[in-house]
């Protein structure tokens, strides 16, 4: 997919609706995302702003179009990409503290993006609501390695880990 340089750990894949692949990746110290368009793959550059790219998670909306979020290790915030056309359009969700970690990203019915992360202040969840970021903490406790579903309701659940306890945990919102 891509051997230019060092490619790090942090990956996502998603398979679009006729099957082909799609990866965001850490890579250089960037956020990449590479798909494949039934005969080779096509990589890009999503943010180059210092450290970027840890934790990412990848999602795709109805239209095909790529959406992660991601950890800012430069700046210490969670951040949000999307592409939109031809460009990508990058946001910081949420930059109080160092918080961003383990990421897990959902889009809603209406293709709005909703994250699960970790890190200052604990387990957090942010959604956009169409004209800015709600973030709120969901367990003060901490929460790593988190994954996030929405219900058919658009409620969010998450299940977590609690590091000094070793104890996995379930949340949700009623």
């Amino acid at each position: 997919v891509d051997g230019t340089g060092n490619v790090n750990v942090f990956t996502s894949l998603v398979l679009d609706g006729i099957g082909q692949p799609h990866i965001s990746y850490q890579g250089n110290g960037d956020l990449k995302y590479a798909h494949f368009d039934g005969s080779s793959w096509q990589v890009q550059t999503v943010d180059s702003t210092g450290d970027v790219g840890a934790f990412n998670s990848l999602a795709l909306d109805e239209e095909g179009r790529p959406h992660i979020s991601y950890y800012d290790y430069t700046n210490h915030d969670l951040k949000y990409a999307h592409l939109s056309g031809t460009a990508w359009i990058s946001d910081t969700v949420d930059g109080t503290g160092s918080v961003g970690y383990y990421t897990s990203l959902v889009l809603d019915a209406a293709d709005r993006p909703h994250i699960s992360y970790s890190g200052y202040g604990g387990l957090k969840y942010a959604h956009f609501d169409g004209s800015a970021w709600i973030s709120e903490t969901v367990d003060s406790d901490g929460g790593i390695y988190t994954s996030l579903v929405l219900d058919m309701a658009g409620r969010p659940h998450i299940s977590y880990f609690i590091w000094n306890t070793r104890n996995l945990k379930y949340a949700h919102f009623d």
